[in-house]
């Protein structure tokens, strides 16, 4: 019996790798970046230390049955049983009552691990982190269950460790994708492959696995927005806008996000490599409702000031400027619209703009300064489906690859554990860890906010050399 993989999880678990886009513009030049490298290493190094504190607490946590409910505590002596009871809970969001029912039924459990729908219960405590009893489990499984059970039971630990950016971990999980699998398992499988592969710079391996993906699979695209990547990165854009034009006659969807993305990605490589025309033109598909259409209008802007056709740059760059949003791309329209009108030799439409933009960045900084890392609600912070980052006060800042997911979603399980937590040795270092894990979110929060000021600042600063630079042409010139 085969796994049914949930779609709409694996939308949120699988981090695409969406090509970072660069304005190559000779107006742009941003050189900022995190405040200190040795920052972020403290920072990485101290999630890794709360990592292993975390699952520490967790096994303390389950183990404790002070804590269980009525319905975790109850005993049962059929495995069919067992699986009824987790899907109930688990479908109710009742996840740590699942999970505590699960520990409250170890020994019929690990009796039945070569059971074929024991997989739901190992794939909970690893979508919960409970790594040590999945890990108990994953050996037991590896030393005496057939070749389904491991295969499977690696795929899953391969999604787990991919929504924590540990992919050589990933590799080794699926060095060699199993046949037993099923078809759309093992095609998930040669998605996650190929995506580790790319990540730790292995292009060529990374599509020897995207091209085994076969047409009708539910992971062909996504397969094949990544083998366009991998194209991009290696200077092969021919071969990318193949692969990107066989992906979007496969789609029978012509505005959905996803064919959406894989537009924004040809257009920025397109036009990297100057050519603007065609650039331009896929730029144009992005739909205008699509969360990508910001950053597909800066693309058209500066395909048009590239082509010095500064009216067409002038009109999109206007229609970005006056968007409702705090985006980059909006961030960038204030201070090309500048430098558009000093190609258009009009300075006192430049002396506007300039002031304008110049306003604009010093307020944008002052109410960037101005949030209280203290105050954010980390509980309520929301993670974008498609790109590495989340909204502080509708800004949008990028948390990279740098900052896993499950650094967040463990500091929601633990305050969890608080509510359900009745031992006050138990509750003292629940506690403990609360508090370090606040504050070191906030050090990740302050980071990425200084980054976001950098960029802004390097604007401002760009606006202001730009208006220097028409004074003194103009006293030149008196």
């Amino acid at each position: 019996m085969s796994l049914k993989w949930n779609y709409k999880y694996y939308k949120w678990s699988y981090p695409h790798t969406l090509v970072s886009i660069k304005f190559f513009s000779t107006l742009l030049l941003i050189t900022a970046c995190f405040s200190s490298q040795a920052n972020e290493a403290e920072l990485l190094n101290q999630m890794a230390l709360f990592d292993s504190e975390f699952h520490t607490l967790s096994s303390e946590f389950y183990a404790d049955k002070d804590n269980y409910s009525t319905a975790s505590s109850k005993v049962v002596t059929n495995f069919d049983e067992i699986l009824n009871q987790v899907n109930i809970l688990s479908s109710d969001k009742r996840y740590i009552e699942a999970i505590q029912f699960i520990h409250n039924n170890l020994q019929l459990i690990e009796k039945n691990l070569d059971h074929p729908e024991i997989f739901p219960v190992i794939e909970l405590l690893l979508e919960h982190d409970e790594i040590n009893l999945a890990n108990n489990f994953y050996q037991t499984i590896s030393r005496d269950g057939d070749d389904y059970h491991l295969a499977t039971v690696n795929l899953l630990f391969a999604r787990y460790h991919t929504s924590r950016y540990e992919w050589k971990r990933v590799v080794a999980l699926l060095e060699s994708i199993s046949s037993e699998l099923s078809e759309e398992n093992s095609a998930y499988a040669l998605l996650l492959q190929g995506n580790a592969l790319q990540n730790i710079k292995l292009h060529g391996q990374a599509e020897e696995s995207y091209k085994k993906i076969p047409v009708d699979s539910i992971y062909y695209r996504y397969a094949q927005l990544n083998l366009a990547i991998t194209q991009i990165r290696r200077d092969w854009l021919t071969s990318a806008q193949i692969t990107i034009k066989q992906l979007t006659q496969h789609s029978d969807v012509t505005d959905d996000e996803f064919t959406n993305r894989v537009y924004l990605v040809l257009g920025y490589a397109l036009l990297n490599k100057n050519y603007y025309r065609s650039a331009r033109e896929v730029f144009r598909k992005v739909s205008q409702r699509s969360e990508y259409a910001n950053r597909a209008l800066l693309g058209i802007a500066l395909c048009s000031i590239n082509q010095n056709d500064l009216e067409s740059a002038l009109n999109a760059l206007t229609g970005l400027k006056n968007k409702d949003s705090l985006e980059l791309s909006v961030d960038e329209s204030f201070l090309l619209i500048t430098y558009v009108y000093e190609k258009l030799g009009q300075p006192e439409s430049v002396i506007a703009s300039s002031t304008e933009a110049m306003n604009y960045y010093e307020t944008r900084i002052i109410d960037l300064q101005n949030i209280n890392t203290q105050l954010v609600d980390l509980t309520q912070l929301q993670f974008e489906q498609n790109a590495p980052v989340f909204e502080i006060n509708n800004n949008t800042v990028e948390y990279g690859k740098k900052f896993p997911k499950s650094f967040l979603s463990n500091y929601r399980e633990i305050l969890n554990f608080a509510q359900f937590n009745k031992n006050a040795l138990l509750a003292s270092k629940i506690e403990k860890l609360i508090a370090s894990y606040k504050a070191s979110f906030e050090l990740v929060i302050s980071e990425l906010l200084s980054q976001k000021i950098s960029y802004i600042n390097s604007y401002l600063d760009q606006a202001r050399y730009g208006l220097a630079r028409l004074y003194d042409k103009s006293g030149q010139q008196n």
